[in-house]
Order: structure tokens, then sequence, then C-alpha cells
């Protein structure tokens, strides 16, 4: 079969260019710079390239004619380039007499030489030289050769595997293709190089002077797709990016880093002509070895904080002495940063030692002197087990002074030449719950608080003793006994040696003996509490009031009051009282009175109902009816309760019992307890009686005239 041009074994070369998106498979279209559309003839004419590696037949499916098809998903931003190769042999041809029109690809192994237009619809490869005097037009032009205008040439694209030398200025409507390493050269040896090779592209100076990249623009932006990689900006800053994130950026005052800075290998030295600044903006400037922290500073509160971060790892300042390395301090983390000095501590005037935790001397086995301008004042030592701080200086003190106020106080003294007696300046106070003021050889007096009670403890057989203006005031006996007295000069009165009872004294002519008063709003008198016993006689007794001559009053323990003279009184002076007038007849009312023979049932519960005792009384409910003025109501007592729950409850384990309560006592009141005035009773049944008498005394009248008669 006939042919033009190259052999039909050789063919047009075409290349597509195209960046993956992520797990893309198929590709078709246009490329990115080649403005065609990829089509093919044969699958066998197909070269497919993934980030320069050229694979296999088996890697990818060509069998559309308009795309290719991976058999494994790319990688977003994987570079992937199709070559299409395709042949042609000539359909039929035109003679030179006559002209015509080829229908397919022209192939030219010489030279064509055009004198008119030359108009291409298809393509045209040249082996040799395309000479064009006038106006050459196409879509498509393919030269293997050199090609020489010197006119105008405009072609949609150019395909020149030779060279092309243009002598005015070269307009290009859409792209400039260049193959593999093929370069761009600019300058008048080529110094500037513009080129790709299989994998990478460049921008290549390679003469002697500098590469300048300028705009008249605001910024000169380096990026990938829409990632920015670099942006400088003019009169401004210059930014750094890492996976489109800002790392690095110069400012007028210096640059800023986000992020560490890691120097893989070698050294890495900062060299300032000033100061040099480390601002860690409100966080930490940290050590690193290999990437493990092992040192921090830190601002704490505006405190300088020098931390070492590695576990019971020590700080060690070195320096150099005479070429020699010097350990001069040791910081040791695991011994909670005890500091190990190489040798002396010398501190200037009024120098300050301020430590947040212990501050620890260790003269290991010696003693710790104090001395100034060579003369030794105070000694630190260890004695057997003992810790002794002695004063050097004969019969001198040693003083424990501070400031307060801005006037020096001296706190406690202690004085050497009086056996080392100690005199504190003011309070002695012992700041927490466990700490106790220990007295006496065998510690006997002990002072504390425990956190809930303070505390004065008596250790061993031995009273507690309060003094008071030269004397004893108080007594606390061992056997837990008061004795009270204002003057314990008054030895004949045996009480004040009683041991197995509280006394309490007083030798005040003219003066109360003793006062109880409660200024509470809801007030409660004195208890008198027998609550293991229940004495019901007049044996046992509450309150005894006696003189130097004779007992003139007892409570008994039956509730019975009995006192000398037998007499009761009411404050009757008509000097205080007003609205007086006669009184009503009782008569009515004490023959209403029903009285009755009763047995309490408190008595019944302690003795049983054969040897409770039988009382004479009456019945306040039936009273109430009768003359219920006479009627008072008082709270339940708890053997009220225990007598009739209509009263209320009582506490028993397990309630919520306040302090001044046990179990036992009233927990609630339902209703109060009825009584009597009796003594408003005993006044009624007077009256009574005068009436009486008065009718009485009528009746003898009456019967004295009729017997006269």
């Amino acid at each position: 079969m006939a042919y033009i041009g190259v052999s039909p074994s050789n063919g047009v070369r075409r290349v597509y260019t195209y960046t993956a998106s992520a797990n893309q498979t198929s590709f078709s279209g246009s490329g990115n710079a080649e403005n065609i559309t990829l089509s093919y003839k044969d699958a066998n004419y197909v070269d497919v390239y993934q980030n320069g590696v050229k694979l296999a037949s088996g890697d990818y499916t060509a069998t559309s004619g308009t795309a290719i098809v991976l058999g494994t998903g790319a990688t977003v931003n994987d570079m992937v380039v199709i070559v299409v190769f395709d042949v042609f042999s000539a359909a039929d041809t035109v003679s030179k007499a006559d002209g015509g029109q080829f229908d397919g690809n022209v192939i030219m192994a010489g030279t064509l030489a055009v004198t008119g237009t030359t108009a291409l619809t298809g393509n045209a490869t040249m082996a040799g030289t395309l000479g064009v005097t006038g106006v050459l037009t196409g879509t498509s032009l393919d030269i293997s050769g050199d090609i020489d205008v010197d006119g105008v040439t405009n072609l949609d694209n150019t395909d020149i595997d030779g060279t092309l030398n243009v002598a005015g200025e070269t307009t290009l409507q859409t792209h400039l293709n260049l193959g593999d390493n093929d370069k761009i050269k600019l300058g008048a040896s080529g110094d500037l190089e513009i080129y790709h090779d299989t994998n990478h592209s460049y921008v290549e100076d390679t003469g002697t002077g500098e590469l300048r990249i300028k705009t008249n623009g605001t910024a000169i932006r380096f990026q990938h797709s829409s990632e920015t990689l670099s942006l400088y900006t003019v009169d401004g800053s210059v930014e750094l990016y890492h996976n489109d994130s800002k790392k690095f950026e110069t400012a007028s005052g210096g640059v800023t880093v986000t992020g560490d800075i890691a120097n893989a290998s070698g050294d890495f030295t900062l060299d300032v002509a000033g100061e040099l600044s480390l601002d860690a903006g409100g966080g930490e400037v940290k050590f690193k070895d290999d990437g493990t922290v092992f040192g921090q500073i830190i601002n704490s509160s505006t405190d300088l904080v020098v931390q070492v971060s590695t576990n019971d790892k020590d700080f060690i300042v070195k320096g150099k002495d005479n070429n020699s390395t010097i350990t001069a301090l040791t910081l040791d983390m695991s011994a909670a940063g005890t500091a190990t000095f190489n040798h002396d501590i010398k501190l200037s005037a009024n120098a300050i030692i301020d430590c947040g935790g212990n501050l620890r001397l260790d003269a290991e086995s010696a003693n710790i002197v104090l001395q100034d301008t060579g003369t030794v004042y105070g000694t630190f030592f260890k004695d057997g087990s003992n810790f002794r701080i002695r004063s050097d200086i004969n019969d001198a003190d040693i003083l424990f002074a501070g400031y307060d106020g801005g006037s020096q106080i001296t706190a406690l003294t202690l004085d050497m030449s009086a056996s080392g007696d100690a005199l504190f300046n003011r309070n002695i106070d012992i700041a927490n719950d466990t700490g106790r003021v220990r007295l006496g050889a065998g510690t006997d007096l002990q002072i504390y608080h425990d956190g809930s009670n303070n505390n004065i403890y008596g250790n061993g057989n031995h009273n507690i003793i309060f003094y008071a203006n030269n004397g004893e005031k108080l007594r606390i006996r061992n056997g837990g006994f008061l004795r009270i007295s204002n003057d314990l000069n008054v030895s004949s009165h045996s009480r004040l040696s009683a041991t197995t009872a509280h006394v309490i004294h007083s030798n005040s002519s003219g003066n109360i003996m003793t006062f109880v008063e409660n200024t509470s709003s809801d007030p409660r008198g004195m208890m008198f509490d027998f609550s293991q016993a229940a004495p019901d006689n007049n044996t046992n007794f509450f309150m005894k009031f006696e003189d130097s001559s004779a007992e003139r009053a007892h409570i008994w323990s039956d509730g019975d009051f009995r006192n000398h003279d037998g007499t009761f009184s009411q404050s009757s002076d008509e000097r205080i009282k007003q609205n007086i007038t006669d009184a009503n007849s009782q008569w009515d009312d004490i023959k209403a009175i029903r009285f009755i023979n009763y047995k309490a049932k408190d008595d019944v519960r302690q003795y049983g109902e054969d040897k409770a005792k039988t009382q004479l009384g009456v019945l306040a409910q039936e009273m109430e009816k009768i003359s219920p003025k006479l009627i008072k109501q008082y709270s339940p007592s708890k053997a009220d309760v225990i007598s009739s729950s209509e009263f209320g409850t009582l506490y028993e384990d397990g309630d919520t019992i306040p302090d001044d309560k046990v179990v036992g006592d009233v927990k609630e009141v339902k209703e109060n307890v009825k009584g009597i005035a009796y003594s408003v009773l005993y006044m009624k049944s007077v009256k009574a009686l005068q009436e009486a008498m008065t009718r009485i005394e009528t009746l003898e009248a009456k019967v004295t005239a009729l017997e006269s008669a």
C-alpha cells in the first residue's frame, strides 16, 4: 500500500497529563495543560505513566478509545501521564498538475516549499525543512527538523522536534508543549532553563548570577492547586506553609514560628548581637532531646520556674576550673530537691535564703557553728539522738525576735542566767489539732485541741488547780469533782475537803453566792436528773438547804417539800393590789367537786399495782367544767408520754438526737398535760368554809330561838 512520510510502523505521539483525585480510576477528556481531548485507535499504541513510572498493560484497561481506567485507584495529587501513538496510511493522492485534497495525513521526507497560503485542516508531519514564504495556517504542525519562519506563523498546536528560530516575537494562542527534559532556555548563553524530566519540574539558573523573581503586584505566592506553599508580600511578611498551614512568618520585629523547630542533625547555633528572648506566649519553654522533654522553663503566676521533666533526674550546674569540669551544684529531684554544693556557700551583705519547703543544714556528723567576725556565738549540734541549740557566749540568752508593724519584737527569751527560764512575749499558738502543750517531767499536764473540743488533760493521779491573785480558786480533783472557792483559808469548813462531791464555796459577806442566768428568748432553768435511779422516798433528796444551826428545807426525791417552819407565803400587801372586791360565792364549786382515790401510772410501773400507793385527788378534766381557771397546762415529761402516747413520742435508737437530748427524752409533743392550781383551790375551799360557817351560825341562831320559845 502506498504511503507518504514515515513508515506506518511509526506514528504521531500525543501526551495527556492529569492530576488525580483521591481513589480516581478513570481518566478522560482534556489533560491539565494540553487542551486536547483524549482519544486513541489502538490500545497497543498507548503508554500510561503514574508518578513517572510506566504501568504494565495489566495495570489498566484501554478499550473505549476515549478513557483509560486504572486497576487500582490513584492517590490524591498523583500525576498520571497518557501517551498515545497514532499510525496512518495514505488513502489517496493528489496530482501536481490538478491539485486536490488529502483526506488523511501527509508525510514529507524532504522539503515542503509553499509560496502561497498554506491551510492545514489535518496534521502535517515534516522530517525535513518547512519553508513558508507566505502565510501558514493550521491546527496542528509536527516537525521533526527545523522550522525557519520569516513572516507570521499562526498555529493552534505546534509540535517541533527540532529547533525553532524566530527573528521576531512569538505569540502563542494556547500552549507550548515540550517533552521530558526538553528545555526552554533564556539568555545569550541559555543560563536560565525551564524544563521537566520524567518526575520533576525545574527552573534552573546555570549561570553565575542571581535567580530573581519579580512582581509589580502585591505578593508572590507559590502553591500546589489551592494549597499555599509560600507567600511573599511586597513591603510585608514572608510566609512558609506546611500542608496549607502557616508555620513561619517574618515581621518588622522578627519572625513568628508556629510549632517546633527541629534540627535533624548537626549543631544548631543561635548567635545574636543583642538580647535573645524566648517568648512562649503563655505556654512553656521546653528542652528536648530526640523528641523527649527533659527540662522546662515555666511562668507560674509571674514566678520563673526551671523544671527537670524526666522522672528522678537531677538539676546539675557545672563549669570549668583549671580545665577540669566541676559540678558546682546538684539539685537532687529523687530527694525532694536536695541541694548539694561542691564547696562553701558565701552570701553577700543582707543575703536571704528563701525556702518554700525544708531548709536542711547537714554537717556530716559535725556541728553547725554560727559566728560573727570569727567569734563563735552559737552552735547547732546532735547530742546522741537529741537536737541541741547552744549559746556559746557566757550568760548570753537565746532570743527569738521578729518585726511587727516595723518594730522589733522579742517573742521568746531563754534566760541562760536563770537556768533556762522561757519568757514568751505574748501568746503560744499551736496551729493544728494534734499538737499539745505538755508540762511536767512525766508530761502529766497536757493542753490541746482535738479538732472538736478544747482539752486540759491531767495524766496520772493528780489534781488540776487554777490560781488567781496568788491563791487557788478552782480545783478539778483527780476523781472529776470540782472545788471552787474565793477563800480557801476558811479551813474550818469541812465541805472544802470533800473529795466525792462538787464544792462551790464563797466567803463574801453581803453578796450573792451564785448567779445562774439564762438570757435566751426561750429560757429554761436548772434541771436535776437521777438518770440511773428513781428513789421515790424522803431519804434521797434533790436539794437540801442548811445553815450553821439547822436544816431549813428539803426537796425530797419523791417531790415532797419540807421546810423547818412549815410556812408558805405569797406577797399580799394591799399596796401592791388594785380592783379589790369581795369574792363571789364558792359554795357551788366546792360542792360540785368529786374527790377520787387513784394510783399514778408511773408508780405502778415502778412498784407494781399492789405496792403503788393510793392517793386522794381530783381529775383536771372534771375540774375544768367546774372552775376552768384552776386548770394549768404543762409540757409532758417522758413519764407522761410513757403513760399515754396521746402526749407525744420519745427519742429512740437510730433517731437523729440533738446534743442536749438522749434516748428516752421527749421527742414530739402532741398534747399538754393538764394540772390544777391547788393553792387557788385551797383559797376557794376557805371561802366556801366561811360561807358554811355563816350558814351554821344562822342555823344555830334559829335553833336557839326555837329552844327559847
